[in-house]
């Protein structure tokens, strides 16, 4: 968001990253409920712990999407824990305030072209989400070789890419005129 890298821990604090040095420098407390159990930790049951949380910048503001859940692998039942919600943080103090319900195992989130989407590693989804409500719409289903998303980006164009695709273009071009030059001397 404007060039800045935002983080949270655990404990749902809120820092600001430097991307140079990966230094993390605390903002503040969000308010977001905290991880509530050791992720991927079995309870007695067989069913194992976890949680759910995507960010992402908008027109200055920051939002975060936030779930806990246990997954009983025997019967692939997703418990919540800690309902889906849909958070507006003050990216200045840190402080979430709540906008709505939203859609169990929103990994990630992320902006194209003036729409947000979100991926459920819980359904295996893409989705739009809107900022407003934290209501979701099913664009498709994600490949499932492709794992789980928890990460994402909005394409950038990468000067070193664009390099390597410019030698790929005119490379063959200067050999080609070489090799014609060679064969008429």
């Amino acid at each position: 968001m404007n060039g800045k890298i935002y983080a949270t821990d655990f404990q749902n604090n809120l820092y600001s990253v430097n991307s140079a040095t990966g230094a993390a420098t605390l903002i503040g407390k969000t308010g977001i409920p905290a991880v509530p159990a050791v992720p991927f930790s079995m309870n007695p049951d067989g069913s194992f712990n976890s949680y759910d949380e995507g960010i992402v910048g908008a027109d200055g503001k920051l939002f975060a999407t936030f779930d806990a859940a246990s997954f009983n692998p025997v019967t692939s039942a997703n418990t919540p824990i800690i309902a889906p919600e849909l958070y507006e943080i003050d990216p200045s103090s840190g402080l979430a305030t709540l906008i709505g319900p939203t859609t169990l195992g929103l990994d990630s989130m992320v902006e194209l072209n003036g729409t947000f989407y979100a991926f459920s590693g819980v359904s295996n989804q893409a989705m739009t989400i809107d900022l407003g409500s934290g209501s979701t719409l099913i664009v498709g289903n994600i490949d499932p070789s492709a794992g789980v998303i928890a990460g994402a980006a909005s394409p950038v164009a990468e000067p070193r890419s664009a390099a390597l695709v410019a030698v790929g273009i005119v490379l063959p071009g200067v050999w080609g005129f070489r090799r014609r030059r060679l064969t008429r001397n």
